[in-house]
This record gives C-alpha cells, sequence and structure tokens, in this order.
C-alpha cells in the first residue's frame, strides 16, 4: 500500500508542530530548574546533579512521548517524522548545555587578581 502525495504534506503541519512543542516544554522545563537550583557555594554541586537526573527524566519522556506521536501523526510519512523524532533530544540538551552559563555566568568566571573565593 503506497503513500500519496496527498497524505504526506497532510501530516508534516502536525509533526512541525509536535516538534515545536518539544522546543517548548524543554524551555519552560529549564525555566523551572533554574527557579528552583540552589546555587549556595556548599549545595551548589549536589543541587545540580539533582536537577540534572530531573531534567533528564522529563526530556526522556517528552521525547518519548513526543516522538511517538509525531510518527503516529506522520502515518505511512514515517521517514521524515521519525528524523524528527529523532532529534527531539536536541532541543534539550541545546537548553542545557549553553542554559547553565547564559543564566550563572558568575559560576563559570575566574575570580579577580588577589581574591580567593
Amino acid at each position: 500500500m503506497g503513500v500519496t502525495t496527498g497524505q504526506e504534506v497532510k501530516g508534516v503541519p502536525a509533526v512541525l508542530f509536535l516538534h515545536g512543542l518539544q522546543w517548548l516544554l524543554a524551555y519552560l522545563s529549564l525555566d523551572l530548574v533554574f527557579r528552583t537550583v540552589d546555587v549556595r557555594p556548599g549545595l551548589l554541586a549536589r543541587s545540580r546533579a539533582r536537577c540534572r537526573r530531573r531534567y533528564v527524566l522529563a526530556a526522556a519522556a517528552a521525547t518519548l512521548v513526543i516522538g511517538a506521536a509525531q510518527v503516529w501523526t506522520a502515518g505511512g510519512a514515517g521517514a521524515a517524522a521519525a528524523g524528527t523524532a529523532g532529534l527531539g533530544w536536541l532541543p534539550w540538551w541545546l537548553l542545557w548545555r549553553f542554559g547553565w552559563r547564559k543564566q550563572f555566568p558568575h559560576l563559570y568566571q575566574e575570580p579577580p587578581e588577589g581574591k580567593r573565593v
């Protein structure tokens, strides 16, 4: 049973919408992490590890659910949807990787000359 061009085009907007939803969920989850992380010097490492675990679990759940929805929505055009679904982890990783440096630049800067932290 073949897939017609009309069927392929019909599923693309939904797949793209779901991919945008993936970005939105990743952003909102990371924003929540930034609001709850404890940045006190003695607790930062433990707090960051705890937040990372929660963020990874949220990322895995959202990537699996939204990825499955993308493939299901696309139906016969599953190859394109599978490719987009396979990139579901990308917004989560990018926002985690670069969000910490953007949100907490003071954690990554060297102390000024003569000052000890």
